[in-house]
């Protein structure tokens, strides 16, 4: 009797969470993911650049890779475009390139996952 309660618990946990994850990746998520190759020059470029952006309403988080100069913004897009994003960029005085999304999925979506992770 107690296994089964213990089972009944972990499937319901496990329902709940499958619901969240499909609620969260409707086509209708307005989270959204854009890269912009940018013109920096080491640790200070990162810490100005995702200050801005992530002072900016609207991103959810910036990351600089300083080795390819490409920024990743997660931004909610009923709250900001991807222009604004760009206008962030500029009025630091940075490049805002566009770096289109290479994903050879096909049904692709930017989608948070409950775990973190995004499906592309």
């Amino acid at each position: 009797m107690k296994t089964m309660k213990i089972l009944a618990s972990f499937l319901v946990l496990f329902l709940a969470l499958q619901v969240t994850g499909y609620s969260q990746c409707s086509k209708d998520n307005p989270i959204q993911t854009v890269k912009y190759k940018v013109n920096s020059q080491g640790d200070q470029c990162k810490t100005i650049i995702e200050t801005a952006l992530n002072n900016t309403d609207g991103v959810q988080s910036s990351n600089l890779d300083l080795i390819t100069n490409i920024v990743t913004v997660k931004f909610n897009k009923s709250l900001i475009t991807k222009a604004d994003v760009a206008k962030v960029l500029t009025d630091k005085g940075y490049t805002a390139e566009y770096v289109a999304n290479t994903s050879t999925n096909t049904g692709s979506h930017n989608c948070s996952h409950p775990c973190g992770h995004n499906q592309n």
